[in-house]
């Protein structure tokens, strides 16, 4: 028996997200994962390959809040897609931006706080924003990634803001609000 499921609240996302001391645990971690010489290099060009995307990209390694734990990830924004890959397992999430519902930055002096809000649904996107149907919680996944402020950084942010301009939801076309701060 499938539980009802309850539409998307940033209220209660937004509240969730103010109990924890984001910056300062993704700060630490972040700095350990960039300072570290002894991890082996990620091969991001094969997996962005391997997810199917051939266009061409830009990366910077960073920290991807999971749960109430940051790990080590690379954030990835290609001409079509933004990836987020975990650095350890080699496991990503892959959106076009036309499934991008947000995209919120954060600048916070030496790193920068990034927010996606991926469509995740069977509904075609289109096709949902006709209906005016509400978004599910089960259809969105919530993925923030703290990263150095580098010129690699610029470049992914930069392409994902095209990308999201260009393809992504409009914000007048849903509820969700800004979730990092």
């Amino acid at each position: 028996m499938a539980l009802p499921q309850r539409a998307f609240d940033s209220e209660e996302l937004r509240a969730a997200l103010s109990m924890r001391s984001q910056r300062h645990l993704g700060a630490t971690i972040l700095q350990s994962f960039i300072d570290s010489s002894q991890r082996a290099p990620l091969r991001v060009h094969e997996l962005v390959r391997a997810n199917g995307d051939f266009s061409p990209f830009a990366f910077e390694k960073g920290v991807l809040l999971r749960g109430v734990e940051w790990i080590p990830a690379v954030i990835v924004a290609s001409d079509v897609a933004l990836h987020i890959i975990e650095y350890h397992t080699r496991n990503s999430a892959v959106c076009s931006y036309n499934r991008l519902m947000r995209f919120d930055e954060v600048d916070n002096g030496g790193t920068a706080t990034l927010g996606f809000c991926l469509y995740l649904g069977a509904t075609p996107i289109g096709t949902k924003l006709a209906m005016r149907q509400d978004f599910l919680r089960s259809e969105l996944a919530l993925h923030v990634v703290e990263a150095p402020m580098t010129e690699d950084l610029e470049a992914v942010a930069e392409r994902a803001r095209g990308g999201f301009a260009a393809a992504g939801v409009p914000a007048d076309a849903h509820q969700i609000r800004r979730f990092v701060f």
